[in-house]
């Protein structure tokens, strides 16, 4: 059932670099989850190419437009199993996989084609930091802290913890905090910039496709600062807007859940002037990205297209891509000055 029209606010000044030289570009609807047929009108900071959602529900608001469903809330048995499945077929048959798998598998590569199970990015591409034991680790929007985009379980609060990592998360959405509750974790709800948590005292905060959602990014990643310790680490994940698949689909934007869509130069800036150093910025090709928009804004091109494996073959050149920071996610980690 759509949403209601919700409270909106308009956002007249670019919310990382202050610059009100803004340009109106497209409205869009929410394709993904059909929660609403509003159109909010998207805009880009001429000033450093931050894109954003100008016309956006207010935060009391927001919520409205994340389905029970949405998969970073609420993975569902069936769906975890399917994740266990392409993390295993994706092992096999991803460039760099396992030979030995692939071999063990391949009578049932057919099967697993046709059923999807080959959307392989998950299992072969790491985080842009993996952290060791001993770490104390804040998970920003952490959801369910069962899984986490697009790697599945591996990586999540739950395989951290596991591994002797301090690892906690802070996110808003009550029935994700009882989820991660059950599941023994260390969850905190509610809002970064108003969570009781301590400062100076996180080894590694990190944002997996989390900033994109949030209002004042520029607040939360003050805040972030606030609770490292120094030297300690920033960890971002974001769509990275000047990615190729963007520019082909430019308007295939989850919208009104991503409030921002970054690139590397304009984080970059952001971060450098308040008081971080770039340790590492990769903009990895995501296959699964393409297939995901290819489904729904051109399923008859799609229909051939059954996995991520084939989509590699509409972006042939994907390490080329990654050294022009055209991937289509944005993998940032700063160090804390």
């Amino acid at each position: 059932m759509a949403a209601e029209p919700s409270a909106r606010e308009r956002v007249d000044a670019c919310a990382l670099c202050g610059s009100a030289d803004l340009e109106d570009l497209f409205s869009q609807t929410d394709f993904v989850y059909r929660t609403t047929d509003e159109t909010f009108l998207h805009a880009r900071c001429r000033a450093c190419g931050l894109m954003f959602i100008r016309e956006r529900p207010t935060p009391a608001a927001i919520g409205r437009y994340c389905p029970s469903s949405y998969s970073f809330y609420r993975p569902g048995r069936l769906e975890s199993l399917k994740d266990a499945a392409k993390s295993v077929f994706g092992a096999a048959f991803a460039p760099g996989g396992s030979a030995l798998l692939a071999v063990l598998l391949a009578p049932l590569r057919p099967l697993a084609r046709r059923l999807g199970w080959l959307n392989a990015v998950r299992s072969y591409r790491r985080p842009a930091f993996v952290p060791v034991p001993g770490t104390r680790l804040l998970d920003v929007g952490c959801g369910s802290g069962t899984t986490l985009h697009p790697f599945g379980r591996r990586y999540s609060l739950l395989w951290l913890s596991r591994r002797g990592i301090a690892a906690e998360g802070v996110e808003p959405d009550a029935r994700a905090c009882a989820e991660a509750r059950a599941a023994g974790l260390r969850v905190t709800q509610g809002d970064l910039l108003s969570a009781d948590l301590p400062a100076s005292a996180y080894d590694v905060v990190r944002f997996n496709h989390s900033l994109e959602h949030t209002h004042d990014p520029a607040a939360y990643l003050a805040r972030a600062r606030a609770l490292l310790k120094p030297g300690g680490l920033l960890v971002v994940s974001v769509p990275n807007y000047d990615g190729a698949t963007y520019d082909l689909f430019p308007q295939a934007v989850e919208s009104p859940r991503h409030l921002f869509y970054f690139n590397p130069s304009s984080l970059r800036r952001h971060l450098e002037a308040k008081g971080f150093d770039i340790v590492s910025l990769v903009t990895p090709p995501t296959p699964e990205v393409l297939l995901y928009i290819l489904r729904a804004c051109a399923p008859e091109r799609a229909r051939s297209l059954p996995s991520g494996e084939e989509v590699f073959s509409l972006l042939p050149d994907c390490q080329s891509l990654a050294a022009q920071n055209r991937g289509d996610d944005l993998d940032l980690v700063a160090r804390k000055r």
